[in-house]
């Protein structure tokens, strides 16, 4: 890095090549120039995020939006110049942009009819500097901020004024005030100060909301933030004593065996595994089961809850993915929806490669078979900690966003961080 420029400067007698990409966030773009050795090298990079409008397009009017973005944003190295276009969509290296009048790409055609470029295709893998950037947009000058760092206000400013007002102990001259309440700084943080009796109701609620989550998951989450007298042992006590944890999480009898798996992946969608859950049946809702996709790069998961097993559930799970990502390969039981020809046709269509795991051999597939435990311990916990009648189905889609949310035991980093970007904190929302 120190010896690589990490741009190279603009060559108006060299080639120009646009690599770009859209997501359901954003577009994204690379502009790029050949250097003395023939590599293909960046001169500049472009992203932005999309409008609510903009995202219930289809696929084909983002990945237009995306040039027309890229080429308005360059416009003054590419005005009078030929240059050529790489999208991972293949349907428009064959459109006429000249000639297109559709209602849907209209005025996005309109614009780039100015230029004298060609479209052509560029799969995926070989797209991922546009891929990133259209997934992780720049917010624009006047967007709210609101929306890049996401926050579960589990307790409020006012809160913590009051219980420092009454609680606090110490010399505040050794303390940090900023935004109207104190901080306790070393030199790797700055954390809020809480008493004990307020840090034990912090720390309820937030073993409620991440649905049950256990010891470790629990000091990932609070302590960045919080400190507290006996802030750790409290942690673990809440986790041990939990009445509904102790009644509703299956106890292991024995350790847990070896996993198998493929790989590992090098980055997200390389590899994916899906498994299918049963007996959910009652709780207000007719649906009997809970099909699971995970990421076996960032551990990131998708549920999809139905009344069957039929290839058009497992079709939509996957489509959920592929409406913004690649899959390369997917890891699977041979579930008779798999197997049909309907669903291997649209593996084929997608360029997905299936393997099938071993016949009674749930360690073939243990990254997946393992999530399943730590779901469907969630899902029993939240059911029966309220007499409230909600839907399985609710409370599974709840279950999963809160897994997504939270650190993995194994990455050390949320899979909502390690896919989008985005952390989740639990700072008072007016911070």
């Amino acid at each position: 890095m120190f010896r690589t420029n990490l741009l190279n400067i603009y060559d108006p007698d060299l080639p120009i090549k646009i690599y770009t990409d859209a997501s359901i966030k954003g577009v994204g773009a690379v502009l790029k120039q050949e250097d003395k050795n023939g590599d293909n090298r960046p001169v500049a990079y472009f992203s932005k995020k999309l409008n609510e409008v903009q995202k219930k397009k289809k696929a084909i009017y983002l990945e237009c939006l995306a040039i027309k973005e890229a080429v308005k944003y360059w416009q003054h190295w590419l005005m009078g110049k030929e240059f050529m276009v790489y999208s991972d969509h293949k349907p428009l290296e064959n459109m006429n942009i000249k000639s297109r009048t559709d209602e849907e790409l209209g005025d996005l055609t309109y614009y780039l009819s100015q230029y004298n470029f060609k479209i052509k295709y560029n799969p995926g893998k070989s797209n991922q500097e546009a891929d990133c950037l259209s997934r992780n947009p720049v917010l624009e000058p006047y967007d709210n901020n609101d929306d890049f760092l996401k926050v579960v206000n589990i307790i409020n400013l006012e809160d913590i004024k009051n219980d420092q007002n009454i609680n606090l102990d110490i010399e505040k001259e050794k303390l940090i005030f900023e935004n109207e309440i104190y901080h306790k700084k070393n030199s790797k943080s700055k954390k809020i100060i809480l008493s004990e009796e307020l840090s034990k109701t912090l720390i309820k609620d937030v073993h409620d909301t991440y649905c049950h989550i256990g010891r470790t998951q629990m000091i990932s989450k609070i302590t960045p933030f919080y400190t507290a007298k006996n802030i750790i042992a409290n942690i673990k006590k809440n986790c041990d004593e939990c009445e509904i944890c102790i009644k509703n999480k299956s106890r292991r009898k024995s350790k847990y065996g070896l996993m198998s798996h493929l790989g590992p992946p090098t980055r997200p969608f390389e590899i994916i595994s899906i498994d299918t859950i049963g007996g959910f049946g009652g709780s207000r809702s007719t649906k009997k089961y809970l099909h699971l996709l995970v990421d076996h790069f960032t551990r990131y998961a998708y549920i999809l809850t139905s009344r069957n097993q039929s290839s058009s559930d497992f079709i939509k799970l996957i489509k959920n993915v592929t409406q913004s990502y690649n899959i390369d390969m997917v890891l699977t039981d041979q579930y008779p929806g798999i197997n049909s020809k309907e669903f291997k046709e649209f593996l084929i269509n997608e360029n997905i490669r299936m393997v099938f795991t071993a016949v009674d051999s749930p360690f073939s597939n243990g990254l997946n078979e393992r999530l399943n435990q730590t779901l469907v311990n969630k899902i029993r916990c939240k059911i029966n900690e309220s007499d409230k009648k909600i839907a399985w189905t609710t409370i599974a889609q709840k279950c999963v966003e809160k897994y997504n949310e939270t650190e993995h035991t194994v990455t050390k980093f949320a899979p909502k961080y390690l896919l989008e970007g985005e952390n989740v904190n639990i700072l008072p929302c007016e911070l």
